[in-house]
């Protein structure tokens, strides 16, 4: 069992994007074996470009296909009406790939998009506020 202790969450997009303009957001996957990209967005239409790329500095020049390309390594299909599912779940290793990810969603038509990467199996446990990210952490008792 992964104890919620053991995951980071981090909002890579949130919003409205218009059509033909781009999305994305960056993770920086350090310290962490393993990720999780959720992405949900408003409408059915499927959208241009939608891929995840890794790179190793925050340059966003400096990022570069990693097999995970709508339209050419996978396709990119319409979603289904009325879901309150994600639209896509990336389930990657980050040990194959460099320290950052890019993600970026394209859409044809207008539409809210938003997206979350969850960090798991960090190489060390966390023990402080600084290392969860937040404003407030709140832990019930360990076992």
């Amino acid at each position: 069992m992964q104890h919620n202790s053991n995951t980071k969450t981090i909002l890579l997009t949130l919003g409205t994007t218009a059509t033909n303009a781009t999305a994305s957001g960056q993770v920086d996957t350090k310290g962490f074996d393993s990720v999780r990209v959720a992405v949900f967005k408003s409408t059915t239409h499927a959208p241009t470009t939608f891929k995840i790329e890794h790179g190793d500095t925050t340059d966003a020049t400096a990022f570069v296909a990693c097999g995970l390309t709508g339209g050419t390594d996978y396709t990119i299909p319409a979603q289904a009406a009325g879901t309150t599912n994600p639209y896509c779940v990336f389930d990657i290793d980050t040990a194959g790939y460099r320290r950052y990810l890019l993600f970026t969603c394209t859409p044809s038509a207008s539409s809210n998009i938003i997206s979350t990467a969850n960090l798991a199996r960090p190489a060390m446990g966390r023990k402080a506020v600084d290392d969860v990210g937040a404003t407030v952490w709140v832990r019930s008792p360990e076992r």
